[in-house]
């Protein structure tokens, strides 16, 4: 089971990933899309679902995801590193 994070998934790099995604028919199972606490809760479709964008928090960033795309500006891209680096040093 494949499990996906979109990070900034609602800025322009964010958007442009998921057409990507969607574009390349690229297979997951599970797919999290996360933005500061200013887009949380924004409604985005993508493959006929609709997915609620959560708050990227150090508790969800250190969930596990087989992949992360991450298209983070200010706060966020300076946590979440931190965030993955506990993780990373875990395995």
């Amino acid at each position: 089971m494949t499990k996906l994070a979109v990070v900034g998934a609602t800025g322009l790099v964010g958007t442009k990933m998921l057409e990507t995604l969607n574009r390349k028919n690229i297979p997951f199972d599970e797919l999290v899309l996360f933005s500061s606490a200013r887009s949380a809760g924004k409604e985005v479709e993508f493959q006929g679902k609709t997915y609620t964008v959560q708050e990227l928090t150090d508790a969800r960033a250190s969930e596990h995801f087989d992949y992360v795309l991450m298209s983070a500006g200010g706060v966020q891209a300076n946590t979440l590193p931190h965030s993955l680096k506990k993780v990373v040093q875990s395995l």
